[in-house]
């Protein structure tokens, strides 16, 4: 499975002294992710004298998670030294994608819930929030940030910095997978289902931005499925329920967590589960054709090998 074809794996290449795929994870991972963003979050939380659910919450989430952006932009233009843009913020279509990734993710976190609701196994007086219905609109609408930040994030840290960075060190499949499956990880939920679910979200995701050669689309699905999930719906996402919502679905009285997804929410049901094969399916394919039409236009064994031999770690 040969991805270094494709534009987003190239942008690892204008680093001027490479970075070892398994520092990569070090950097993004083990500093960003669990010291940086656990050690922010914490202290605004504290700051604030809130929880992670709250509707203030959400706004040291978004702290957080530009404190993590911002480790890795440090690492890109200091010790990499090639532009941030690099990591999949290329394209002149970008922000068109994005917006588009944000309403389709918003429309397809609907389908499970359809679904669901119309097995009775979710109610929509399911889950409890401090603002719901219409007088919660505006507050809705002015959380979008959140989400963007930190969805965004996450692509940045995933789809973009280490499926790039990995994809230029390891056989193609491998990287994907690799990145996928730390993906699933990382969110804390060992689950079959939602353990499951995640991963088939980071396969899909991968294969979209490799075809694509950005995360425009894939950061714009990200954040619309969890805004979605948190203040539309009033899902928890992962597992964390949000204060504040339009909706009020959870789990029906005498549901199946199997079905409903449980405590973890929606992303943890079956018919989740389903979508998401599905969709990794048709993201496969996406991506085979798009490799297959980028098959006369090659990198030069010579720009591997200089970029391999600079690799630091």
């Amino acid at each position: 499975m040969g991805i270094r074809t494709s534009p987003l794996i190239q942008g690892a290449l204008e680093a001027r002294r490479r970075t070892h795929w398994l520092l990569a994870w070090l950097v993004a991972f083990a500093v960003g992710v669990i010291l940086v963003y656990s050690v922010v979050m914490q202290i605004g939380l504290a700051l604030l004298d809130t929880e992670v659910e709250a509707y203030a919450g959400q706004w040291v989430e978004l702290v957080a998670n530009a404190a993590t952006v911002l480790v890795l932009f440090l690492w890109l233009r200091y010790y990499e030294r090639r532009p941030f843009s690099s990591v999949g913020f290329r394209g002149t279509a970008g922000i068109a994608r994005f917006v588009a990734g944000f309403l389709g993710g918003i429309a397809l976190f609907a389908v499970p819930v359809l679904v669901l609701w119309g097995t009775g196994d979710l109610s929509s007086s399911g889950s409890e929030h401090t603002e719901l219905g219409w007088s919660a609109l505006l507050l809705v609408i002015a959380v979008i940030p959140v989400w963007l930040v930190q969805g965004t994030t996450e692509e940045i840290v995933t789809r973009g910095y280490l499926l790039q960075n990995n994809g230029t060190q390891l056989p193609g499949w491998l990287a994907i997978v690799l990145v996928s499956v730390g993906f699933g990880v990382v969110h804390l939920e060992f689950s079959p289902i939602p353990l499951a679910v995640i991963i088939l979200v980071g396969l899909s995701f991968a294969f979209i931005a490799v075809a694509q050669g950005s995360i425009w689309l894939v950061a714009g699905l990200h954040v619309g499925w969890n805004f979605a999930q948190g203040n539309v719906f009033g899902i928890p996402v992962s597992g964390n329920p949000r204060d504040v919502s339009l909706f009020a679905f959870g789990p029906a009285d005498g549901a199946g967590e199997l079905m409903s997804g449980g405590d973890f929410g929606v992303e943890g049901s079956i018919v989740a589960a389903a979508l998401w094969a599905a969709v990794a399916v048709v993201s496969f394919v996406y991506f085979r054709r798009a490799q297959a039409a980028r098959a006369g236009t090659t990198v030069p064994p010579a720009e591997y090998e200089r970029a391999d031999a600079s690799t630091a770690g």
